[in-house]
């Protein structure tokens, strides 16, 4: 299945051994350690365009129902949501029913007149029109089981026809979702705005050491069937390198397991020379 998903959507130069299949999309950060978070823009948008038809597919001529299909919508970035995607549909409507014929190069146009009560109300009808096709249409990437926005997002609810879906790459009620409801000042703290993002923010994991092993070796997405499954190894394949025998890799606690609350550190006192003489000033009796 996962070489099925491979050949439908990636170009065939990135999955041709299984080191560039991952590498295309997982990249390690500066430190080597963590992996960047995916970006639509960057790894997605190739494969999955946000494309959509003009409704009702009846009431359009052919050119302008393709010329409106070629436009691309714009993916919400970070603390955006849907209400991105709609807005820029309705623009698109707005745009296609206000297009004016060309002009007529001997007709000279005279100064801009005063809209009447009958142009008012045209306007105003096209505008309700066009919300109405804009909620007809984006249904094609809200309403779609297993296609559109629910490819790769989790919904959670739904406010005023838009939904509301989970933090990307998680299913609700794990960790980013769960840390909204806990004390400001433990894990909503700043210094966990990154980790609150991953599956396990307080576990480490250096990928840059474990770099002599594939990819393959640890994360079985061989037997992948959805984009919601999650190839995080068990503790079990760690221990097949961290454990008690006296040739294993390091299997102490801390090795893996962050225990110290961060949010509750002091300022560091020791950066200048300033700072470490008034704190031995201050050890002096």
């Amino acid at each position: 299945m996962y070489r099925q998903k491979l050949a439908r959507c990636w170009p065939k130069k990135h999955y041709a051994s299984a080191n560039k299949d991952c590498a295309y999309c997982h990249k390690l950060d500066g430190d080597m350690k963590r992996m960047l978070p995916i970006r639509y823009d960057q790894h997605c948008v190739a494969c999955h365009p946000l494309n959509v038809k003009a409704m009702p597919a009846d009431q359009w001529p052919a050119d302008a129902a393709a010329e409106f299909g070629r436009h691309r919508l714009p993916h919400p970035g970070p603390h955006e949501d849907a209400t991105k995607i709609r807005a820029a549909i309705l623009q698109l409507y707005t745009r296609f029913s206000s297009q004016a014929r060309p002009a007529d190069p001997g007709v000279v146009m005279g100064p801009p007149i005063l809209l009447t009560d009958d142009d008012a109300k045209k306007i105003q009808e096209q505008e309700r029109i066009n919300d109405q096709r804009t909620r007809l249409t984006e249904t094609q990437l809200f309403d779609t089981a297993k296609n559109g926005c629910q490819l790769c997002h989790t919904e959670v609810a739904r406010k005023d026809g838009l939904p509301e879906y989970a933090d990307p790459h998680q299913p609700p009620n794990r960790w980013k979702d769960k840390s909204k409801q806990w004390p400001v000042e433990r894990l909503q703290h700043s210094v966990y705005a990154d980790a609150a993002s991953r599956w396990h923010p307080l576990a480490k994991f250096d990928h840059g050491v474990h770099r002599t092993y594939a990819c393959l070796d640890c994360h079985n997405v061989l037997n992948s069937k959805e984009t919601s499954d999650v190839m995080i190894p068990t503790i079990d394949r760690c221990k097949t390198c961290h454990n008690q025998s006296t040739a294993s890799a390091r299997s102490g606690c801390l090795t893996c397991h962050s225990y110290h609350d961060r949010s509750q550190e002091r300022p560091k006192l020791r950066e200048t020379p300033d700072a470490m003489k008034a704190t031995m000033q201050r050890a002096t009796p």
